[in-house]
Parts: structure tokens; sequence; C-alpha cells
């Protein structure tokens, strides 16, 4: 693969890792109708770990006071980091990242085969259009996160493991559907995100330990530009969660999946 191609692919990436539309939909449906081949393990594990570094560029302040509250309410005397909000979202993050990896690891051969399911893709869009639109009516209370609200999210994360479901409009719908805050809902989503991009990463960067892939433009190019798309499509989303207007990106999902079956049927 060139650094065009490579690049083409971290576009793709960026934009739909983070925007409500699903990434793993999008590259599914692409070989499905435009023929495009599968990528090599090593972009692949390239263009995440620019996404990545997206979610930690944006919430680096978030990430730092998760940290540092968690190490430091673990150690002896730290009972006031274990007041600050760092504390309870690093337990959640931990509550909140549990069903994925239960289903990551038990539905494994379950969830490889519905990606062979374009169809399957092409109907899980169009759901992922009617979570969006549903959140016009969630009662947005504007509350912190609590662990059954991490546990609610999780779980939606949980079934963004199937492709066309998209896992930002999944967490983010379900996070205002508990009543949290706008930006309560989305800063706790993409932090959410981190455990499961680092934890696909790792599952997929074991395949290359047994024979390391020579440096090539083409990864350079897709770290590059996932991280770049990525940043951009996380500010999008970020300003239109405070504005409410989430359900837009329903259209969207609509319009692919519905000329995805239309393309597919017939």
């Amino acid at each position: 693969m060139n650094f065009l191609k490579g690049v083409g692919l971290g576009v793709l990436q960026g934009l739909t890792e983070f925007l409500p539309v699903s990434s793993s939909g999008h590259l599914v449906l692409a070989k499905a109708l435009l023929g495009l081949r599968e990528q090599g393990i090593a972009l692949e594990v390239t263009v995440h770990f620019g996404t990545l570094l997206a979610i930690i560029t944006v919430f680096y302040a978030e990430v730092r006071e998760v940290l540092r509250d968690f190490l430091g309410g673990l150690l002896p005397g730290g009972a006031r980091f274990r007041r600050k909000k760092g504390w309870r979202w690093a337990w959640g993050i931990t509550v909140g990242s549990v069903p994925a990896g239960l289903v990551g690891v038990g539905l494994k051969d379950q969830v490889e085969e519905a990606f062979s399911s374009p169809t399957l893709v092409c109907l899980a869009l169009i759901v992922t259009g009617f979570v969006l639109w549903s959140t016009r009516w969630a009662k947005v209370e504007g509350r912190e996160v609590r662990l059954p609200d991490a546990l609610f999210v999780g779980l939606a994360q949980a079934l963004s493991v199937l492709p066309g479901i998209s896992r930002s409009g999944a967490t983010i719908s379900a996070g205002l559907w508990r009543g949290l805050g706008r930006e309560e809902a989305a800063e706790f989503s993409f932090l959410l995100a981190l455990p499961a991009i680092l934890g696909a990463s790792v599952l997929e960067a074991k395949e290359l330990l047994s024979s390391p892939p020579p440096f090539a433009p083409a990864l350079l190019g897709g770290l590059v530009s996932s991280y770049v798309s990525g940043y951009l499509a996380l500010k999008l989303l970020l300003g239109v969660v405070r504005r409410g207007r989430l359900e837009r990106f329903s259209y969207y999902c609509w319009a692919l999946g519905g000329f995805g079956l239309l393309v597919l049927l017939t």
C-alpha cells in the first residue's frame, strides 16, 4: 500500500471512529460495495493508535485528572483523592469497560462472522439512526456519572462491537438517556473508548510480534491522517452534542444503510 492509500484509510478511520456513523460499518460496506481489499494488520494498528492519540490530545486534562486521582487514591493516606471526580470516573471507566470486554472475548467468533454480512451492517446503521434520533426526547438532567450510569453506557458500548452500531453514538445516547449532562455524556463516552481502542490494538498487535513489518510510508500517512482527522472529528462532534443536535447524524445513517440495502438486494 502506498502513502496516499494509507492517508485515505487514516482519514476514513479518524472521521468514522468518532462521528456517530460506525467506522466498522463503513469498512465492511467499502469492501462489499467498492471492492476495498482487507488492509494489513500493521496499518490497522497504526490508524487505531492515531485515533487513540487524538482522544488523549482533546481530553488531556481529563485523562490526567483520572490517572492522578486514581493512583493517588490507591496510596496510603489517599482519602482526599477518593473524594474527587477523577477517582469516581476511574471506577466508572473500569465498570463500563467490562461488558465490551466480555463480549469481545466470549463472542469473538460470532462478532467476526457479523463482519462478513454487509446486509446486517446496513440494518445496524438504520438502527443507529433511530438511536441517535431518540435523543431528542432524552431528559438531560446535567448530573455526573455514577456507577449504574457507567454500567448502562458500558452495555451500550458492548452492543457497538457489531459493525454498523456506532460506538460513540450508542454510548453518548445512553448517557443522555441516563440524564447525564451533554458534555459529561460525551467526555465519559470518549474516555471509556480509551481502554476499548487500546485493547483492540493490543489484540491486533499480537499478530505482528512474530514478524514485525518494515517501516512503510503508508504507516506514517495512516498515523498522521488518522490523528488529524480524528482530532477534527472529535471537536466537531463535541460542538454538535453541546448544541443538542446529535440526531442530525441520523439522516446519514439512514441514507447509507438504505442505499446499501438497495444495492445489495437488487
